[in-house]
């Protein structure tokens, strides 16, 4: 039935709202409303499977939820409000690849192929906006989005002006050719992450390069059709260099050609095979916020009031690479090592002002540990201080000493951090509280008392200090630690089950993919919680299963995911999810700190992106799925604890 005059407004009005309708001139809008179909669907009802043929048209959905599922019947996506599925066969004109079943009594609208395809031919903008795969063949699946926002065209470490570009260990150069359609090329520079294509010959030459920026000045006006040929569009000839300049040569040759890309090629001319591009933006971090400079400051800087100003540059470095979708992981290093100079200036601070005041040392080795996100190297952001002294035995006699110059230190280390905008712990895990300022026994014996007595408490303290990690002193002291915490693991089994169970009782609330579950009352009404929801089973479940298979030295959620894919071959994949899922909870935590000013762990839901939301939502399958290998593995279910 064809919708009337007055619910084809309402229909128009709908679609506008929505890409990639809103690039669709108004009038013409209308005319695609009026040929939509609406259809009301039950509960449980299946709109298409995979294998079936295409059909005559694609979907759009107005209210409820359709939930698509692969050929494993895993679920990879869900639809809302607005989004578009079917689109894939719809382009392609093969079969589905997907099951979509209605999860919650949906209206859906259905656009007829015929109508809508010719608006495709006419308005580039909504061709790339399906080119780029925010929409081919359904919403963004999990696999595609997270190797999009784990990828990066950067280097693994930003260069020095000493260093040389080169293209040795990098991933093969994606090329096409000259004969190939706009249409083609940007498909393909979606489907591998990248913002530049090399157009070569047949024997692989450069002939020319093809950029985002093309893209948008000549083919989303309209100056271009996505049909033409990528020859009538790209920029030649393309600027060559030889494998292996020093940075600095590289940037003279951007500057002198005003250019943004060269192409390395085999002997550094434009009639040799190509095999690697470099762009400004992975030069882009050698200058001011390069984190070796930074280091480099803290490290020498003598007035310890310069200290907050020089983590402040941090937080811009921080935005700079997210700007740049450099890696979370990479980002984590710089920044924990950044954060980590500004510790080590700190304790030589307050060793020297200590000596100046009464020039008595005690006579045993101490160290600095750092708990928590710090402990696991993910806080990018200032929160709160979590960190502890462990210090070797006293000799006799000398114990009250040795305890009273460990709290003095550690008080004056904590102020400083403080300064720099590192807040003081609320629930005071510092090493400026007496419980948290020990000998090594006596951590043994903290770390004993958690694992024999896993009391709730007990629980939450080893949830916080068994993620210690070393930072400054004599690092013997944590080496012995974990000895006697892995000879605890392995003689005290059932601790793991408890910690196991501890580890589920944030599970994703199962109204989730119904719509996301956020504070009720309070400073956070209408926020949601992602460290709670959503980080930390992740980060409970690393650390289970690391303790479990003897990882006790690696401390870091992402990293641990990946040393425990090769104790776990069987669950390697979803290891590997796991840890894909905790860096773009981490991203989207961080941007949203950033803009807020805050730790970013209440995320205002309706200024996320349409993309962040369900980027969101993906992240959530690997959590269920870890905790159901956690019921099994420490079979819970029977467990009394």
């Amino acid at each position: 039935m064809q919708p009337a005059n007055t619910i084809v407004g309402r229909v128009a009005e709908f679609l506008k709202g929505y890409p990639p309708f809103d690039l669709i001139p108004y009038e013409e809008l209308k005319t695609l409303a009026a040929a939509v179909t609406i259809t009301f669907k039950e509960d449980d009802t299946t709109i298409f499977s995979k294998g079936d043929p295409p059909g005559a048209h694609f979907y759009v959905l107005k209210t409820g939820c359709v939930m698509l599922h692969d050929s494993d019947d895993r679920l990879v996506d869900q639809c809302d409000e607005g989004d578009i599925f079917g689109v894939r066969s719809m382009l392609s004109g093969k079969p589905y690849v997907m099951r979509a079943q209605v999860n919650k009594e949906a209206l859906v609208y259905q656009l007829p192929n015929k109508v809508f395809k010719p608006l495709i031919e006419r308005y580039p903008t909504v061709a790339l906006y399906f080119a780029s795969g925010l929409a081919s063949g359904q919403t963004v699946l999990r696999k595609q989005e997270q190797e999009a926002i784990l990828s990066t065209d950067l280097p693994e470490e930003p260069l020095s002006l000493n260093e040389r570009v080169t293209v040795e260990g990098k991933k093969k150069l994606v090329s096409c050719s000259s004969t190939q359609t706009v249409k083609e090329v940007a498909m393909t520079m979606s489907e591998h992450g990248v913002g530049s294509m090399i157009v070569v010959d047949d024997v692989g030459a450069p002939t020319g390069i093809l950029t985002d920026t093309d893209l948008r000045k000549n083919v989303a006006t309209g100056q271009v059709a996505i049909t033409e040929p990528v020859a009538v569009v790209m920029n030649s000839p393309v600027i060559t260099i030889p494998n292996g300049l020093p940075v600095f040569e590289v940037i003279l040759k951007m500057i002198e050609k005003g250019v943004h890309h060269l192409c390395i090629t085999v002997d550094g001319t434009d009639q040799s095979k190509a095999v690697g591009v470099v762009s400004e933006r992975d030069l882009l971090l050698i200058h001011s916020n390069d984190p070796a400079v930074l280091l480099k400051e803290i490290k020498q800087v003598k007035d310890i009031n310069r200290l907050p100003a020089l983590r402040d540059k941090a937080e811009k470095l921080i935005k700079l690479y997210l700007e740049n979708e450099v890696s979370i992981s990479y980002i984590s290093q710089i920044i924990s090592a950044i954060n980590d100079a500004l510790i080590v200036k700190a304790i030589a601070y307050a060793q020297a002002k200590l000596k100046e005041e009464d020039g008595q040392v005690p006579d045993t080795g101490f160290c600095w540990i750092s708990l928590g996100s710090e402990g696991r190297e993910e806080q990018l952001l200032r929160t709160d201080q979590d960190n502890a002294i462990i210090y070797a035995q006293p000799t006799k006699g000398m114990e009250e000493f040795t305890k009273s110059y460990y709290l003095k230190l550690a008080e004056h280390i904590t102020q400083i951090l403080s300064n720099c905008g590192f807040e003081k712990c609320p629930a005071d895990m510092m090493a400026s509280n007496p419980k948290w300022c020990v000998s090594l026994d006596e951590w043994e014996s903290y770390f004993k008392g958690w694992v024999m007595t896993p009391e709730p408490k007990a629980l939450m303290f080893s949830t916080i200090f068994f993620d210690y990690r070393f930072i400054a002193g004599d690092k013997e002291l944590v080496v012995e630690l974990d000895q006697r915490l892995r000879k605890m693991m392995d003689k005290e089994r059932i601790f793991l089950n408890h910690l196991a169970k501890n580890a589920i009782l944030n599970p994703p609330p199962l109204s989730f993919f119904k719509g996301f579950v956020v504070e009720r009352s309070g400073e956070h009404a209408d926020e949601f919680d992602i460290k709670l929801r959503a980080m930390m089973p992740l980060v409970d479940a690393a650390r289970v299963l690391s303790l479990d298979y003897g990882l006790i030295e690696e401390k870091n959620t992402m990293k641990r995911f990946e040393a425990l894919k090769s104790k776990d071959e069987k669950n390697a994949k979803l290891y590997e999810e796991a840890a894909q899922a905790y860096g773009i909870l981490m991203r989207i935590r961080v941007l949203s700190g950033l803009e807020h000013k805050d730790s970013g762990r209440y995320v205002p839901i309706d200024k996320l992106s349409k993309f962040d939301k369900q980027r969101l939502r993906n992240a959530f399958e690997p959590v269920h799925d870890l905790q159901r290998l956690l019921e099994v593995k420490y079979q819970l279910s029977f467990f009394q604890g």
